[in-house]
């Protein structure tokens, strides 16, 4: 190798040589440069020199990941892969160094790698078989930065932000709401997937989309045009941390959440919400292609950078119809002041938008001390990780900042909602976790009533906890009426009308809070479902595959996509979509329905078998729609009866899910419903 600066170093377990020689030498015959000497790998000082000199100065670092790495706990890889972690964390979140190749069907979740190559979508080479699209991919990431964005679409897959491993469905908790963790990180990729030329190796997660165009993503969820952005209307961008070691994210992201939610605050403004607007984090993207996809006609961007004892940020305003920047400010900060400045500069940047816009006032926030204010910033960051480690971590943070604090009402919503997705991620008693979330959030009420936040909490813990939709309503309504574009709130009252079957009016919800958070994937995985409910199967169809090309990973979405298929007898599509589904759970209760409905019990009996054995109380819903598919009513209304005890959030859809409809007419059902608190009407 002549030139480790534009070169790939592959690092591998020795079990592995032969598949990493053959990804070798395919990239070597594609012109590309890449370090791979089987036989100098023989150990000593100058030996272990040059291989770190090597991971200091390459363009890429591939490491090949298989069963060999993850049984292996030691090794010289491991050394490897601890060093290139090292290094990524000092390269800029605009360009990839980490391209993880896995040359078997070990799990993401099982192979036992650092946190940077979990960050990153993993490209499957089955025993090191590389096709041309890999090394058209490596060619382009090695291409100068003003390329990046022609970059084909086949070879954006394998940057993309990972999916997280779908976990064991949660006991109340909707699974819906686990996938917003899922989802965030991979939005952003998908969103310059949709603009690049559809070629073969894409990989959405199902047999054919890789050859079809990505649906439009507009407010109504059906991939029709979206209309023109009001003129009021702005998403906030993650600013972005031009720090020289990059440790102030958390700040950077925090800052974000802070304008954010100060702007959502202002009934003249549409301000798309999190979520949406993170989508883009780190991302290169043209300023009209963003607000396109935001519904937007304005955007604030910004970013931040530690010098020594010193801090700059700067923050603009532009109009995304020329790009015209109609404000812009930079603020100088001592490192002592900075968290203590972050609200000044969030309400600063707050008033200059509003003159800007003509539009109201903001309320003022809450002043903390600097070191209570930092804690809750980095609870806040680790919060939105999709991993049990990150949800522990928040907690922690959250708890020191209210030890520090304790009417810190901010930090009690948060730790709330923390609390919850822990239940959702199965790590903790459902019913000790629950009331700690429902405790928290009250006591965050208590001091500040108009953080919507803890309304939310509340809902979701009185819908699929508890069965009170009076109270989970109520607090969806006080949610609203502080804030009645808050696209979560919007949403839970959406799933409260949907499991009481109104289902016209849970269409609209969703719309509307797909209006303010286009591209929440699980909000139109709702909106897919409950269009199929309706029997507006084409129209359902449209909303999943616009769910399935924001998050082709996301759970659920081939489940319900091959459920319409099934509707429609569409077979062989709904087999190839059911197998391509993430969830276990889900994709064995689909794999049984298909079965059951082609004629084959002895397979359809396997799949539940092995769900049964698998997943159990947890998977207690997608069990009795499979009963309740086959016309087993017994063994339909006995896993509902188990998912009632379990708090399985899947059986709340008893009334408006068409898979149960089968059980409507057995005088066990009108008792189940009224169980749940739901009439028979």
């Amino acid at each position: 190798m002549t030139d480790t600066g534009k070169a790939v170093f592959l690092s591998y377990a020795s079990q592995d040589a032969a598949a990493a020689r053959s990804i070798c030498e395919t990239l070597r015959t594609a012109g590309i440069e890449v370090w791979f000497d089987q036989s100098e790998l023989r150990g000593g000082d100058a030996w272990d020199q040059r291989i770190r000199l090597q991971i200091r100065d390459c363009a890429l670092f591939v490491p090949i990941i298989s069963a060999n790495t993850a049984s292996r706990p030691e090794g010289y890889f491991r050394l490897e892969w601890d060093l290139a972690d090292q290094r990524s964390h000092r390269v800029a979140r605009n360009r990839t160094f980490i391209v993880p190749v896995c040359i078997d069907a070990t799990a993401d979740s099982g192979g036992d790698v650092p946190e940077a190559f979990l960050k990153v979508h993993w490209t499957r080479l089955p025993n090191g078989a590389t096709p041309a699209t890999f090394c058209s991919h490596i060619a382009a990431l090695l291409a100068p930065p003003e390329s990046a964005l022609h970059t084909p679409a086949a070879a954006v897959v394998a940057t993309a932000p990972r999916p997280a491993v779908p976990h064991k469905p949660g006991r109340w908790l909707p699974v819906a709401i686990a996938a917003a963790l899922i989802v965030s990180a991979a939005i952003g990729w998908q969103m310059w997937r949709m603009r690049a030329p559809q070629g073969g190796g894409g990989a959405s997660g199902t047999g054919n989309a890789a050859s079809t165009a990505a649906p439009t993503v507009a407010a109504n969820g059906t991939g029709a045009s979206a209309p023109a952005a009001p003129d009021k209307s702005i998403a906030v961008l993650p600013f972005v941390d031009m720090s020289e070691k990059h440790d102030q994210e958390y700040f950077s992201d925090g800052l974000s959440e802070e304008l954010i939610d100060h702007l959502a605050h202002n009934p003249a403004l549409k301000v798309i919400a999190r979520t949406s607007s993170f989508a883009f984090k780190g991302k290169n993207e043209d300023m009209r292609t963003i607000a396109g996809a935001l519904g937007v006609a304005h955007l604030l961007e910004g970013s931040v950078r530690k010098a020594g004892t010193a801090m700059r940020i700067t923050a603009q305003l532009i109009r995304a119809s020329d790009g015209a920047h109609l404000w812009s400010e930079t603020y100088d900060r001592k490192l002592s002041d900075v968290f203590k400045v972050q609200d000044e500069i969030a309400a600063t940047v707050a008033s200059a938008l509003n003159a800007t816009l003509g539009a109201g006032p903001l309320v003022p926030a809450r002043p903390v001390s600097t070191e209570v204010h930092n804690l809750f910033l980095q609870g806040l960051f680790f919060s939105r990780r999709s991993t049990i480690e990150g949800t522990h971590a928040a907690e922690g943070y959250f708890l020191q900042a209210l030890k520090l604090d304790p009417e810190y009402a901010a930090a009690w919503a948060a730790l709330a909602r923390t609390y919850a997705w822990d239940v959702q991620f199965g790590n903790s008693p459902a019913a000790e976790v629950t009331e700690r979330a429902r405790a928290a959030a009250r006591t965050a009420l208590k001091l500040d009533p108009r953080i919507t936040e803890s309304y939310t909490v509340l809902a979701m813990i009185a819908s699929s906890y508890d069965y009170d939709w009076p109270a989970a309503d109520a607090a969806l309504r006080q949610a609203l009426a502080i804030d009645p574009h808050d696209a979560e709130a919007l949403r839970g009252a959406a799933l409260v009308a949907w499991a009481h079957a109104d289902l016209e009016r849970t269409i609209r919800l969703l719309n509307e809070a797909l209006e303010y958070d286009p591209l929440r994937a699980e909000t139109r995985l709702n909106l897919g479902g409950v269009l199929y409910a309706a029997g507006r199967y084409q129209e359902s169809l449209a909303a999943l595959r616009t769910a399935e090309s924001i998050a082709p990973g996301g759970v659920k979405v081939h489940f319900f996509l091959g459920v319409v298929m099934m509707k429609l007898g569409r077979r062989a599509e709904a087999r190839a979509l059911i197998s391509a589904e993430t969830g276990p759970w889900y994709r064995l209760a689909g794999e049984a329905m298909l079965a059951d409905v082609e004629g084959r019990r002895a397979d359809a009996d396997a799949a539940l078998t092995t769900l049964v054995r698998d997943y159990g109380d947890g998977s207690a819903a997608q069990l009795a729609e499979v009963y309740a598919q086959r016309g087993d009513l017994d063994s339909a209304f006995k896993w509902l009866e188990r998912g009632y005890r379990a708090r399985d959030s899947g059986i709340r859809w008893l009334k408006a899910d068409p898979l149960y409809a089968p059980l409507r007419n057995d005088p066990r059902y009108l008792p189940l419903l009224r169980k749940i608190r739901l009439t028979g009407n």
